[in-house]
């Protein structure tokens, strides 16, 4: 009785809700924190009412099953979370645990306990965390330290493109990781297990059904149960494949050129690298070729950068074609090529490989119905086998593209093999280079005029103005010395010419005040100066300034330079004859010009090509005759170059040809020096007079 009494005391003042029930769930009695919990009031828990009337009748079923399986022996205790419905009508979750009691209170024996706590706020707060973790846009996993899926969301059957119910059948992380990444997410699971409470990440890929990989970052979070030990790993999942996507398209941008595909010049060093590491371990040689495509430029003047632009990815197609597998082919300009090739057995094989680049490149292609064909020039540089000298992927480069340009200077389509030889011209050219462009700064250069003489008078007419350098080691230079180098540089050419037509402009000045009013000058004119859009406004301008007449000067470009350019250059002309300036066609007769273009041309002389001259003496008089005719029918002046004896002057006047320069008549010199001798012109009068010019 006293262990009763005990008992029932116990029971009245435990710090939780405890009842008894039998059986059937009917309540033998009860607390009153129990009816507090349960929503009753006090006194009320007891028979013949049970446990299962004041249960939410969605949950009655379940705690129902929990009793009978006590009450029939298949299992001692069990825990429910069931809702219970208050006499107010309030309703609260509520943790039920059940368990078999031997004796009873007030020796009832058995009895069912029942321990009733309040567990609302909790689960609260897991309603809101299901919510979350459904709406999660993050996928989501809770599974077993193993690995089994307890838990996941809807961003996580998303991204799988699986329903939740097949990924809770029973699923694992192993059914769904990638074979390579297994080891590494589980060891990463093992390691979250540890005291550390920091998550641990890992990136691994992820299979969906339809073979789809899946790139994610995941973050691995260990929950504990209130005793310490480990109770479910939070797994969340980013799907990052896009960005990784992204990552690899701008790496890929980084290292390729994005018209053609083709490596470019970052990518292009590190295999260059490579391929000499090879070459000094396997002693087989290497080489770079370095391609440039002749008179690309005017594709994409005439024709648009589009068909430009598909020409040049043809061009790269062609050339990847007749290489091997294991050579790069690079895009490092815009119309330039590099190949790197290795592996060779004699650096001979560069010079076939070039050959077949020249020929892929040297066939007709058609874009937009246009036809186009186009030849290569190639600078090839070869490494020995086994030749462990440094040689840098710049060093290399530098050497072929020098190599590229001795094959540009010899013609152009073709090759040209990098020497020392070759290196130690670069160096003078560059050199060159820049004191020319000191020397302009400086104002070094003069002139040095040649005068054009009439063959019947001796009379001087006018001056070709020659240009000179006055070098600081080298001395006085004529053209010969420098003017290639110059003419490599167009913007430099057109500075340097309007530098020319202003000293001509001031010599003149001179001239005119030694030979009297009458006489001219004719300076020399480049390509690059006839294609530059503000020539004749350059013309006007320097004229204006220096105080010059445009009849007193002529400007002079050779018939090849014409016959090259396009429509715009005959504009130019006709713009610079509008301010009074004549033209002359210098070297006539070797740039195959057809007489019905010459009479499109806006000149006023023609200049026969001292090779002409020169043959005259031999009885060569045919062609100088045939121009100084169609110049009559022309109504155009003719002038003979390179006069060097009485006997040419002779035939030239026999054929009509009345006036001409040479050194016979008198060699360049600068503007207070130049002259015809009295002597020349005596001889020249006489000669006239057997011809019947005399005092013409």
């Amino acid at each position: 009785m006293a262990e009763t009494s005990a008992l029932v005391a116990a029971v009245a003042t435990a710090p939780f809700g405890l009842a008894f029930i039998d059986g059937s769930g009917r309540w033998h009695s009860a607390n009153g924190r129990a009816a507090a919990v349960v929503g009753a009031r006090p006194g009320t828990l007891v028979a013949p009412a049970g446990l299962l009337d004041t249960v939410h009748i969605e949950d009655r079923a379940t705690v129902a099953d929990a009793i009978a399986s006590l009450r029939d022996g298949l299992r001692n205790e069990a825990t429910i979370d069931c809702r219970f419905v208050h006499e107010s009508g309030h309703v609260s979750w509520v943790e039920v645990r059940l368990w078999w009691v031997e004796a009873g209170p007030e020796g009832i024996d058995p009895v069912i306990a029942c321990q009733l706590q309040d567990v609302s706020g909790r689960r609260e707060v897991e309603e809101r965390y299901r919510c979350a973790l459904r709406d999660a846009p993050i996928g989501t996993v809770l599974c077993t330290p193993g690995g089994l899926w307890l838990e996941v969301n809807r961003a996580l059957c998303e991204m799988l493109g699986r329903t939740e119910g097949e990924l809770l059948g029973g699923t694992s992380f192993t059914d769904v990781l990638h074979p390579d990444d297994r080891d590494r997410v589980f060891e990463l699971f093992a390691s979250s297990l540890d005291s550390s409470p920091e998550p641990g990440r890992v990136e691994a890929r992820l299979v969906a059904p339809d073979g789809r990989i899946v790139w994610t970052d995941m973050t691995v979070s260990l929950v504990r149960r209130p005793d310490g030990l480990p109770f479910y790993l939070i797994v969340q999942i980013q799907d990052v494949t896009e960005r990784l996507e992204q990552a690899e398209q701008l790496r890929d941008m980084a290292l390729h050129d994005p018209l053609t595909g083709l490596a470019n010049r970052i990518l292009l060093s590190d295999r260059i690298e490579q391929a000499r590491h090879r070459t000094v371990r396997s002693g087989r040689a290497m080489a770079v070729l370095y391609c440039d495509v002749d008179d690309f430029k005017a594709i994409n003047d005439t024709l648009g950068h589009k068909v430009g632009d598909e020409f040049l990815t043809e061009l790269a197609r062609r050339i990847q074609m007749v290489l091997r597998p294991s050579d790069t082919v690079a895009r490092v300009g815009g119309d330039e090529f590099v190949v790197v090739c290795d592996g060779l057995e004699e650096p001979d094989q560069a010079l076939m490989m070039a050959d077949r680049v020249g020929e892929a490149v040297d066939r007709e292609m058609t874009i937009d119905e246009v036809p186009l064909r186009r030849t290569v020039s190639i600078g090839v540089v070869t490494v020995e086998g086994g030749d462990t000298t440094e040689h840098s992927a710049e060093t290399l480069l530098r050497d072929a593209d020098t190599a590229l340009y001795a094959a540009k200077r010899d013609g152009r389509a073709r090759h040209a093999v990098f020497t020392e030889e070759l290196r130690h011209r670069t160096v003078h050219r560059h050199r060159l280079e820049n004191e020319l462009r000191v020397a302009v700064e400086d104002q070094a250069f003069t002139l040095h005029h040649q005068p054009v003489v009439d063959l019947a008078t001796g009379a001087v007419v006018g001056f070709e103005a020659l240009l000179r350098w006055f070098h600081p080691d080298r001395g006085l230079l004529g053209p010969t010395d420098f003017l290639d180098v110059a003419e490599e540089s167009p913007p430099f050419m057109v500075e340097l010419g309007e530098s020319v037509l202003r000293l001509a402009c001031r010599d003149l000045r001179v001239l005119r005040r030694r030979f009297g009013e009458h006489v001219w000058v004719a300076v020399n004119v480049s390509g690059h100066q006839l294609g530059e859009p503000r020539f004749a406004e350059t013309a006007a301008r320097v004229l204006e300034e220096e105080g010059a007449s445009g009849s007193g000067v002529h400007i002079e470009l050779t018939e090849s330079i014409l016959v090259r350019s396009d429509g715009s250059a005959i504009a130019d002309l006709r713009e610079v004859r509008a301010l009074g300036l004549r033209v002359a066609i210098d070297d006539f007769g070797t740039g195959w010009s057809s007489l019905s273009y010459l009479r499109c041309l806006p000149v006023d002389h023609l200049k026969i090509d001292r090779a002409f001259v020169a043959n005259l003496s031999d009885g060569g008089e045919k062609i100088p005759k045939a121009i100084v005719q169609m110049a009559d029918a022309l109504a155009l002046d003719t002038v003979a170059e390179g006069i060097e004896a009485l006997e040419q002057v002779d035939v030239l006047l026999g054929i009509g040809c009345r006036r001409g320069q040479g050194f016979f008549l008198g060699p360049p010199a600068p503007v207070d020096q130049v002259q015809v001798e009295p002597q020349v012109a005596a001889q020249l009068s006489h000669l006239a007079a057997s011809h019947g010019l005399a005092g013409s």
